[in-house]
């Protein structure tokens, strides 16, 4: 029996280091983007470029620029010309844009259909959520922003603390760059280990449910986002928001603006992955142009 463990631990680790090989090979799967911490905030690393790779055989191929404040823009968000409009567009993952190459991501595209009189900094952080958003739009209006678009799904609505302002504790030191094992990334992203794992979680609701917590539970879902974190800012901010993916009434109960972003038939993701794709970044602009228009 003992010798039998061994030959499928060791055929285990020959197939583990097969698919390494490969993946290595053929490029499909990616490194992950080194992190840092930015002015006491945790950041993707100032000055990192490359490939952001996804899919089973590496369908999403996007290229990255980390700029000095450790976002993905190519823009340095630190010069400011007053005599121009400037733009603020905050989100997670959807607004980092990782999935799209930069130069075609929905800050490029918005100045493209503005002929270039408007200057847009993407805000865009993977995970990030409400906590993040309001400390980011306080930033954006005491620096003068003309216009900040915030955009929300009801993931982002509960949470005690910042994903990434005022984290960068959270940044592991600096290592020498070596050799990265790009496998576990492959998995993580292509076959959801962290999603399976959040599976947990949702073990955990239905036993409550069986032992007659359930009416809690449902209490704590009714109890509204906690969108007054929002409110009391200037008319300048607005609420973006994906069709199916927010209920308007969150941002009408604090008197926000808002756009409903809505896609209808357009192919605007990559199907296997939810995250926009260029068509859905353009669209995205497009949204958030005809709004500055009509202002």
């Amino acid at each position: 029996m003992k010798r039998f463990l061994i030959h499928i631990a060791s055929l285990l680790i020959i197939t583990l280091l097969i698919l390494e090989i490969v993946l290595q090979a053929t490029g499909w799967a990616t490194h992950s983007v080194p992190k840092a911490n930015v002015d006491g905030n945790f950041m993707l690393k100032p000055g990192e470029t490359g490939q952001f790779r996804s899919g089973g055989r590496g369908e999403i191929d996007a290229e990255f620029w980390i700029n000095p404040q450790g976002y993905n823009s190519a823009i340095d968000y630190g010069i400011w010309d007053s005599s121009v409009v400037h733009i603020a567009i905050i989100g997670d993952s959807y607004i980092e844009g990782l999935r799209v190459d930069y130069q075609n991501s929905i800050g490029r595209q918005l100045e493209q259909l503005s002929n270039t009189e408007l200057v847009v900094h993407e805000y865009g952080r993977s995970g990030a959520n409400l906590k993040d958003y309001e400390l980011l739009t306080k930033r954006a209006e005491a620096r003068g922003y003309d216009a900040i678009f915030v955009l929300l799904n009801e993931s982002d609505l509960f949470a005690e603390l910042p994903s990434f302002v005022g984290m960068g504790h959270k940044a592991k030191p600096n290592t020498p760059k070596g050799f990265e094992w790009q496998l576990p990334y492959y998995l993580n992203r292509n076959q959801g280990l962290s999603r399976n794992f959040s599976e947990v979680g949702r073990n955990a609701e239905k036993m409550l449910e069986k032992v007659g917590l359930a009416g809690g539970i449902e209490c704590m879902k009714s109890a509204g986002p906690p969108l007054d974190v929002l409110s009391g800012l200037s008319d300048n901010v607005v609420i973006l928001y994906e069709t199916g993916r927010l209920n308007a009434s969150y941002p009408k109960a604090q008197g926000l603006p808002y756009i409903e972003i809505d896609f209808g038939d357009a192919p605007y993701n990559y199907g296997f992955d939810r995250h926009w794709n260029e068509t859905g970044a353009g669209i995205c602009a497009e949204y958030i142009y005809n709004y500055l228009k009509e202002r």
